[in-house]
């Protein structure tokens, strides 16, 4: 999938909202960490999740202008991890424990295994990653993601993207992340 945008998108901030929801969603991950520095073992380095995912389109495009921020060294070699990987194996931007684009990461890997709220018939739990909280101590819920509410959020900031970016036409809803690392964007990073 290659898709080339040109500048006076970057001018018009489309990728504004999504930055604002990683900075508030850091936020939240930064004050739970001070809440809890000895019950979390999500954090870089930690390795065991990070599996090949798909991504909204606003992503893709973040992760893919990132790329592009990168040394031309590790620019290769990520893309061409993007080229050989298999869909169903690990993510292509991890090595030796730790992810090539970690300050670039997507939404789901920044949160992925902190305690977040699901909403199931039969009501709503708290859960997270089995080596998070193996203290004893629960994790409040005021310091939880609420899963369905964070998906609105990074799905309405989607929707919004390709409104204003791609009103003519019709992208997948999901791309895969080597397929991000591959597309073509004539941007810089702000």
């Amino acid at each position: 999938m290659h898709h080339v945008l040109t500048e006076s998108i970057l001018e018009q901030s489309l990728l504004s909202n999504y930055h604002n929801l990683v900075k508030k969603i850091d936020s939240f991950c930064q004050a739970m960490e001070k809440r809890y520095p000895e019950s979390l073992a999500c954090k870089k380095g930690c390795s065991s999740c990070c599996r090949h995912i798909s991504l909204f389109p606003v992503e893709a495009l973040a992760l893919s202008m990132a790329l592009d921020t990168l040394p031309l060294e590790t620019r290769e070699k990520i893309r061409h991890r993007a080229l050989t990987t298999d869909a169903d194996g690990p993510c292509p931007l991890l090595e030796d424990g730790a992810c090539l684009m970690y300050r670039h990461r997507p939404i789901i890997c920044r949160t992925h295994g902190l305690p977040i709220l699901v909403t199931a018939e039969s009501g709503t739990r708290l859960d997270h990653c089995p080596l998070n909280f193996t203290t004893g101590e629960p994790p409040e819920k005021a310091f939880s993601l609420d899963l369905e509410q964070l998906n609105t959020l990074l799905s309405a900031v989607n929707n919004l993207f390709l409104e204003e970016a791609f009103p003519e036409e019709s992208l997948p809803q999901r791309i895969l992340l080597s397929e991000a690392l591959l597309m073509e964007c004539q941007v810089t990073c702000a």
